[in-house]
């Protein structure tokens, strides 16, 4: 495995929205937060 954990947190925080709605698909954007449940 390549890569450091600053470079995955960058590569994540880059394609947040993707990573929430595989992950959190139940989930919904509301402004700059991803809602899941009540």
């Amino acid at each position: 495995m390549t890569g450091s954990a600053s470079d995955l947190a960058r590569r994540l925080g880059d394609h947040a929205e993707a990573v929430c709605r595989e992950y959190l698909s139940n989930g919904d954007r509301s402004g700059n937060h991803w809602i899941v449940g009540d």
